[in-house]
């Protein structure tokens, strides 16, 4: 907020510092859920699962490579993998 109100961005530098206090917001959330599967985990983790949990490691995969290439995406500025990513 200090460089937003000091130094007066402009355009370029503007949408940058909106994307980054968004994607904040993104990262934050998904912390604070991540820490909610924990949380239940360590509850349960006395209990039998109904199935075998084969589904929750792949899961873990799948989201962990789709948090590395949409940083990796911003962090090189590559606009084709953003819009593979955001197509699915």
């Amino acid at each position: 907020m200090r460089l937003l109100s000091l130094q007066q961005p402009m355009a370029r530098d503007l949408r940058l510092i909106i994307s980054v206090l968004k994607m904040n917001i993104d990262l934050e959330r998904m912390g604070d859920l991540a820490l909610e599967v924990a949380v239940i985990t360590k509850i349960t983790a006395s209990v039998p699962p109904v199935k075998p949990l084969i589904d929750i490691p792949r899961m873990s995969e799948i989201c962990q490579n789709m948090l590395s290439d949409t940083l990796n995406a911003f962090e090189n500025k590559d606009v084709e993998l953003a819009k593979r990513l955001r197509s699915g």
